[in-house]
C-alpha cells in the first residue's frame, strides 16, 4: 500500500512543534494524519516510547488503535500485540502504549517521547497538563517529542480554545492547524468559480 496524503498533511508531517493541534471537522483526515505521524516517529526513533489516549478505552479502540492496527498491517511493518495491555511493540523496540484518560492518575510515572491525543476536547485540562509532564523521554532528549492532538471544532468558552488560540498564540512551542474536509475543500472551490 503506497500512503496518498494531502498537501495539507505534507506541510505537516514533519513539523517538529511540541505542541501540535490539528483541529478539522469528521471527514478532513486529521486521524489518519496523527496515525501516520505517530507510526513515523515510532519507526524514525528506534525504542520510542508512544502514548496513545482518549478519554475512554472503549473510544480508543474504535478510532487510533483500529486505526494504527490498520496501518501497520496495510503497510506491512511487522508488529507484536499485547491486546490485554494496550500494547503494540515494533521491532525495532519502539512502543505504542494505549491509555484512556478517564483518570489522569493513570498516566503518572509514563517516560514518554511522544504523546497523541485522540479528541482531545474530551479530555480535562488537568489530564492534557499532567501528559505534558510525561513528554521527558530519551528518544525526545535526543531529537524532540511532540504532544500531537486531534480536536473537532469546540465551543470559545473550552479550555483548549484559551489555551492555543488566546495564552500560547504568540509561544513557538504551539501551533494549531486547521483540516477540511474533502467535501467541504470541493465546495469552497467551486463557489470561489
Amino acid at each position: 500500500m503506497q500512503l496518498v496524503l494531502t498537501d495539507k498533511q505534507m506541510e505537516y508531517i514533519e513539523d517538529k512543534t511540541r505542541h501540535l493541534v490539528v483541529l478539522g471537522s469528521a471527514g478532513s483526515g486529521k486521524t489518519l494524519f496523527a496515525c501516520i505521524k505517530t507510526i513515523l516517529y515510532a519507526l524514525e526513533h528506534p525504542k520510542a516510547m508512544c502514548g496513545v489516549f482518549r478519554q475512554t478505552l472503549p473510544s480508543l479502540k474504535k478510532t487510533a488503535w483500529l486505526e494504527i492496527r490498520k496501518l501497520l498491517i496495510s503497510l506491512n511493518i511487522e508488529f507484536k500485540e499485547n491486546k490485554s495491555d494496550g500494547v503494540i511493540t515494533l521491532s525495532n523496540g519502539s512502543v505504542f502504549m494505549f491509555i484512556p484518560l478517564d483518570d489522569p492518575k493513570k498516566v503518572r510515572s509514563l517516560n514518554l517521547d511522544w504523546v497523541y491525543i485522540e479528541q482531545c476536547e474530551e479530555i480535562s485540562m488537568d489530564a492534557y497538563d499532567e501528559l505534558t509532564l510525561r513528554v521527558r523521554g530519551e528518544q525526545q532528549a535526543k531529537d524532540f517529542g511532540q504532544i500531537l492532538s486531534v480536536v473537532q471544532p469546540s465551543s470559545k468558552s473550552h479550555w483548549l480554545y484559551n489555551r492555543f488560540y488566546r495564552i500560547k498564540a504568540d509561544d513557538d512551542d504551539y501551533k494549531v492547524i486547521h483540516f477540511i474536509a474533502r467535501s467541504e475543500e470541493r465546495f469552497s472551490r467551486n463557489a470561489e468559480t
